[in-house]
């Protein structure tokens, strides 16, 4: 059942069994997991059930570190969370992530890769990604029968990474599994409920209840026999260090650690690579092969990681818009009878039925390119001065907001230098081509230029080539790095109460019966996106809660 927490009455009081603190991905997936369980549950929304009903405005807070998005439009305040503006991409982190490589500081996760591996089965599954197999060596067949025709370069340097993608119908968690969650007999959603503070008893040891305020500033309880933040890696943190009644730091702050270690996925793309001769690589978008999206990604092998010392690295080449256009105006689509080339819907299917020679559903593997612009993603070097704060500014409903200072120190640039090294030699070692910055300007300039002519920019925008964000090669050393709204480490987890916030089962240090589920447990982040390692974390915390509430638990 799905209801509006600013009917109740004021000082009102839901007593459940199980308690759940945000509605994002984490949130709603946990949420499924216990549904039909002989337990009551409560999943609290911030929002409501669209971008209408938002108040982004009790997300804003303080950059102080590096240059960061408006924590505002960082995050979406209504159901489904983040899953509203996302792409879909996911994938499992690989097994090096989760190991102590003394290279990395404050790196190794309590559980192993193989931990996981069912979860992310289940993860896979409930996200309708088709088959959970991520080796390149499946799906290489079917690629280059889809049209990819790309170079095998020398796998002690570069190797080929899969992604798979969600598709449309089912990316926005809050419509996938609205309907599921409103049937559930055992389960009330509550929206527009914004977390205030976590009560405990006296010594600060088990959650009482949970405190929400809806947008009207009028106060109500949930208390639970268990709870589980699962608001993001910024609001819970934040919740932590607001509920300081018992334990003067915060929940789960004895040490020091909550909010610090926060990692990003931070990316760049720089230069550019010009192959010799045409190529179709798969790293641009998602090929369609049987009931499966997928997309191709080059990565630094594990033994060349421990080598040189590198964290995890990922590259995407991309193909320049430019020659797509020449192949527009070389058609001559741009006299055909009726066809405006400032309308985008018009010159994609134009195109498309033009030039579209392979099942991908995408235009750009019936073409070949040369030039390809180079994008870098690696995986942060966690670092306990990158933190969240309170800050000293207030929220309409009297909270402190939140205050961001996130750092990273030469190491990461090194491992950018690195990746980029590392690009070079892979395709000019063999004689495939050039990188750098030969007639870049020129270049880009030409293609920005045509661009601006021929076709909108949201054209630009929607095939992931907005080619106005290059970085030439030699300028990247000193550039800033953007973040990819992916808020890592903030609840960092490990056995050690003195060296993580929760432990191998998500459970608070210090708190029996609170636990969090997201991002922020991740002490590493590797270089896949988050989202599909969240939901196996979370599917693996809801078979822990039923054994908890079963009483099997031994922990």
């Amino acid at each position: 059942m799905f209801l509006d927490a600013r009917n109740l009455p004021p000082d009102a009081v839901v007593e459940t069994d199980v308690c759940i603190v945000g509605g994002g991905a984490a949130g709603i997936v946990l949420a499924r997991e216990l549904c039909g369980q002989p337990f009551r549950v409560a999943l609290l929304e911030a929002g409501g059930l669209d971008a209408a009903s938002a108040e982004p405005a009790l997300h804003e807070g303080e950059i102080v570190g590096i240059p960061y998005y408006p924590l505002d439009r960082a995050r979406l305040r209504y159901f489904g969370g983040s899953t509203n503006h996302w792409g879909g991409w996911s994938r499992p982190l690989d097994p090096l992530d989760f190991e102590s490589r003394p290279w990395i500081p404050h790196s190794g996760w309590p559980i192993a890769r193989r931990d996981l591996d069912p979860y992310y089965e289940r993860a896979n599954e409930a996200c309708g990604l088709g088959p959970c197999r991520y080796d390149f060596a499946s799906w290489e067949a079917a690629l280059a029968r889809a049209g990819r025709r790309a170079p095998r370069f020398d796998p002690a340097r570069l190797r080929d990474l899969i992604f798979h993608v969600i598709a449309d119908e089912r990316l926005r968690f809050g419509e996938t599994f609205g309907p599921e969650l409103r049937a559930a007999s055992n389960l009330d959603v509550y929206l527009h409920a914004s977390a205030l503070e976590i009560e405990t008893d006296d010594a600060g040891g088990s959650v009482r209840a949970v405190r929400f305020a809806g947008p009207g500033g009028k106060r109500f309880r949930v208390a639970a026999k268990q709870f589980v933040l699962a608001s993001g890696g910024l609001e819970i943190p934040r919740i932590l260090l607001l509920s300081n009644r018992s334990r003067p730091n915060g929940l789960g702050n004895d040490h020091d650690l909550v909010g610090r270690f926060f990692q990003e996925h931070p990316h760049l793309r720089s230069g550019l690579a010009l192959f010799r001769r045409p190529w179709r690589f798969a790293t641009a978008r998602p090929v369609r092969i049987g009931s499966s999206l997928v997309v191709e990604c080059l990565g630094v092998p594990p033994e060349l990681q421990r080598s040189e010392r590198l964290p995890n690295i990922g590259i995407r080449l991309l193909p320049v818009i430019g020659e797509w256009l020449a192949e527009v105006r070389a058609s001559g689509l741009g006299k055909s009878a009726g066809l405006l080339l400032r309308d985008w819907r018009q010159v994609a299917f134009a195109v498309s039925r033009k030039f579209l020679r392979f099942p991908s559903g995408d235009v750009s593997y019936g073409l070949k390119y040369r030039h390809y612009a180079v994008h870098y993603t690696w995986e942060q070097i966690p670092d306990a001065a990158s933190r969240v704060r309170l800050s000293a500014q207030r929220d309409a409903l009297g909270q402190q907001r939140l205050q961001l200072d996130w750092r990273m120190g030469s190491p990461d640039r090194d491992a950018f230098l690195a990746a980029q090294r590392i690009v070079q030699e892979a395709i000019e070692g063999p004689g495939l081509g050039a990188v750098g910055d030969a007639c870049e300007k020129e270049e880009w300039e030409t293609v920005l230029r045509e661009s601006e002519e021929w076709i909108d920019e949201i054209v630009v925008r929607r095939n992931n080539q907005h080619l106005a964000t290059l970085v030439p090669f030699e300028e990247a050393r000193e550039r800033p790095l953007i973040g990819s709204y992916h808020h890592l480490g903030t609840t960092k987890m490990s056995d050690d109460p003195k060296r993580g916030v929760v432990d191998r089962h998500a459970r608070v240090h210090g708190v029996e019966n609170l636990s969090i589920a997201g991002g922020s447990v991740f002490p590493t982040g590797g270089i896949s996106n988050p989202t599909l390692t969240i939901l196996a974390l979370a599917i693996r915390l809801g078979d822990r809660i039923k054994d908890r509430m079963a009483g099997r638990a031994g922990d």
